[in-house]
């Protein structure tokens, strides 16, 4: 007479563990990363295209211990050396 008994199957963490990685390699790959549009209304990134080709202001683009930040200055005062001596003034906002 045979015996009915069968050799329990014990789960692998270490197989299951691998399915799951792998798995989510495969949701991962499927992902579509887009660039990130700017912060910036329309009309702003167009005030900032304009200065940007303006051949009487210097923009420079530098990045000191945080945030990206842009320094803007006459072209006159820089070649005259009194772009960062003189006094500070705040900027017209027009929007």
């Amino acid at each position: 007479m045979k015996s009915s008994w069968e050799l329990p199957i014990k789960p692998s963490v270490v197989l299951e563990t691998y399915f799951i990685v792998e798995e989510s390699k495969t949701q991962l790959a499927e992902v579509k990363i887009f660039k990130p549009k700017t912060d910036f209304p329309h009309r702003e990134r167009q005030v900032i295209k304009e200065i940007e080709q303006n051949t009487n202001i210097n923009v420079k683009k530098k990045q000191i211990n945080g945030p990206q930040l842009s320094i803007i200055m006459n072209k006159e005062d820089k070649t005259r050396g009194t772009g960062t001596t003189g006094p500070k003034r705040k900027l017209p906002w027009s929007p």
